[in-house]
């Protein structure tokens, strides 16, 4: 018979010791102390936030008056450069008008009403020349609450640009409804005289003034005036910072 002495383990009804797992039970190691200001100045912003992330971790897990302090030198450090990028920033602004959007889009009060007059001068010019040229149809049915409203706003639209809008309901001219594809009400659609051009400008029940604002849109579009890239752009802000198709004053 073979010696049985050392009777443990599964066989002999003993479950084995759990291993013990040497990464949990490691005391963390502390983190050295912080580099000289200069280095800091100097490191890559990435590494400045991983440098961040471990000494606010370190700071929270151990709350002492030198791991808090050790955090905010690191936090000061990334608040420093990011101040230094803003005031390059407001230099290049600058000296480089082209990229600065402040020419096309003021926050002065004074400025912002100039903004404002100008936008609107633009669509009323726009909609005033070529309100014989195009026109509005405005498709309903009987009892849609949102198309009485909708009604109301073209009323509005006609006292103030002189336009010619046509309602058509739904259910008693389906084809007309078919021709533009309309299915539900109100959907208001600019179209083109004398040709088969045409565009949506207000989907549901819309406010006076995106109707006014879709209806410019929509003519210098059809038109060829515009892309679809330059959908938002009006005629003066062409070739400036708000039209994604500028160059920006660089090659």
């Amino acid at each position: 018979d073979k010696d049985h002495g050392n009777k443990c383990g599964w066989f002999w009804y003993e479950e084995p010791e759990p291993e013990v797992d040497d990464e949990s039970e490691k005391e963390r190691e502390p983190l050295p102390p912080l580099p000289a200001r200069a280095e800091l100045m100097a490191m890559h912003p990435e590494d400045l936030k991983t440098l961040r992330d471990d000494y606010l971790n370190q700071a929270v897990w151990k709350p002492t008056p030198e791991n808090v302090k050790d955090y905010y030198v690191v936090h000061d450090t990334i608040r420093r450069k990011s101040l230094a990028f803003t005031n390059v920033t407001s230099l290049v602004m600058l000296q480089n008008p082209e990229l600065n959007v402040g020419r096309e889009y003021p926050i002065t009060n004074p400025g912002r009403e100039a903004f404002t007059k100008v936008r609107r001068e633009g669509y009323k010019s726009t909609l005033t020349q070529y309100r014989n040229k195009y026109g509005l149809i405005v498709f309903t049915k009987q009892g849609c609450d949102y198309c009485v409203i909708q009604k109301g706003v073209l009323n509005h639209f006609v006292k103030q640009h002189a336009w010619d809008i046509k309602e058509v309901d739904i259910n008693r001219d389906p084809q007309i409804a078919a021709t533009f594809n309309v299915d539900f009400t109100p959907i208001t659609i600019l179209v083109e005289r004398n040709t088969k051009n045409w565009m949506p400008v207000a989907v549901g029940s819309e406010s006076l003034r995106t109707v006014e604002e879709n209806a410019y849109r929509a003519i210098r579009l059809l038109r060829g005036d515009t892309s679809p890239e330059q959908f938002f752009v009006m005629e003066h802000e062409q070739g400036g910072v708000f039209d994604p198709t500028a160059p920006g004053g660089y090659q």
